[in-house]
């Protein structure tokens, strides 16, 4: 029950993350490079946690 929480909550946190990452890059190009590495670490980060 847990895990199925902690998963939506990155599920949407993923989902603004990614809103936010997209209208960055096109306001800011570098500032929106480093928000989509952060993005992708997040979501490296939260697979890892599902497979424990």
């Amino acid at each position: 029950m847990l895990s199925i929480s902690v998963f939506s909550a990155s599920l949407i946190w993923t989902y603004s993350s990614t809103l936010s990452m997209f209208f960055t890059i096109r306001a800011k190009g570098l500032l929106g490079l480093f928000f989509l590495f952060l993005n992708l670490f997040t979501i490296v980060s939260e697979s890892g946690l599902q497979a424990i």
